[in-house]
């Protein structure tokens, strides 16, 4: 198994971009179930990005979360609308991170839309290539994976925020689905 742990001085091995509608429900104003637990338990940086501008997400995430995220917060990359075009760009800002970039940290993109993932594959140039990608079963989107998209669940993602890996997919133990 991987370190999952990592030095300041190293940067970072783990990185996570998350949309918000993986984390709450706009419509209801609510946080989705199991996913504070989750973001609780990582240590590894975090971002999220948002179709909604700044004013809306950061109030609605700081409520729901019990994070600290102001409109002018590097964490929160906001109005990202159409997300599909908008938001590779975001992603590219956060590779080109100085310490990410040094690192060589493996960054993950959450998403629960597939066709904001499908954007993000055909964007997979020099800058994007190393991006993990994920689609979750809960929020908004559609509810089927694609090649090189992996789908998960709540206990996946909970798994993957807080160890790095998904247990029983890539956890070097050779039994791999």
């Amino acid at each position: 198994m991987r370190d999952v742990c990592h030095d300041a001085r190293e940067g970072p091995k783990d990185v996570y971009v998350i949309d918000d509608s993986v984390i709450v429900n706009h419509t209801e104003r609510k946080v989705h179930k199991g996913v504070n637990a989750a973001l609780k338990s990582c240590s590894a940086p975090w971002y999220v990005t948002s179709e909604h501008a700044a004013s809306e997400a950061g109030p609605l995430l700081t409520d729901l979360t019990g994070n600290d995220f102001p409109e002018d917060s590097p964490r929160l990359l906001a109005g990202l609308s159409p997300p599909d075009q908008k938001a590779p760009e975001a992603l590219k800002s956060v590779l080109s991170k100085p310490l990410i970039k040094e690192s060589g940290a493996t960054v993950s993109y959450l998403h629960s839309d597939l066709k904001v993932l499908e954007a993000m594959q055909k964007h997979s140039n020099d800058s994007l290539r190393n991006l993990q990608l994920y689609l979750t079963d809960w929020g908004d989107g559609m509810k089927e994976g694609a090649g090189g998209i992996r789908r998960l669940d709540i206990k996946q993602f909970n798994e993957l925020l807080s160890w790095g890996i998904l247990m029983g997919v890539d956890d070097g133990c050779g039994d791999d689905k």
